[in-house]
């Protein structure tokens, strides 16, 4: 993964998707976007990193999988000092017609939360999203 971003922002937030549990385990999911995590506060020490909940699917039934690896996910987060931020408002009224991708009212409220999170009157940020391992 190559971070092209010049500067040193106040805050980064780590979004990544679902689509590794549909071969990994929920644990394993959790340790990739963690190991992702890492990677980013590598290139940017100075800067917060915030991990985003994997957000929900209405394509398959990954309900209970994709719960697990959110409860792994916030305490990966937390045991590295990552601020965990949790989307579960993002439900089936979020997802565009193929169930799986946020439509604009989800990406509304995501973006929202990330804004919240980031407080961004006085930092530079920088959202790394949808990234696929």
């Amino acid at each position: 993964m190559s971070i092209n971003f010049n500067g040193d922002p106040a805050h980064v937030i780590v979004h990544a998707g679902t689509n590794n549990l549909l071969t990994d385990s929920a644990q394993r999911c959790a340790e990739k976007i963690v190991d992702l995590a890492k990677s980013v506060k590598l290139k940017f020490p100075n800067s917060r990193i915030a991990v985003s909940v994997l957000t929900h699917r209405g394509d398959l039934d990954l309900s209970a999988k994709l719960h697990d690896a959110n409860e792994s996910l916030k305490s990966l987060s937390e045991s590295n000092n990552f601020t965990f931020t949790d989307n579960s408002i993002i439900d089936n009224s979020c997802l565009n017609s193929s169930k799986l991708h946020l439509n604009s009212k989800g990406s509304s409220l995501l973006a929202r939360r990330c804004s919240f999170l980031m407080n961004m009157k006085n930092s530079s940020s920088v959202v790394i999203s949808n990234i696929s391992n």
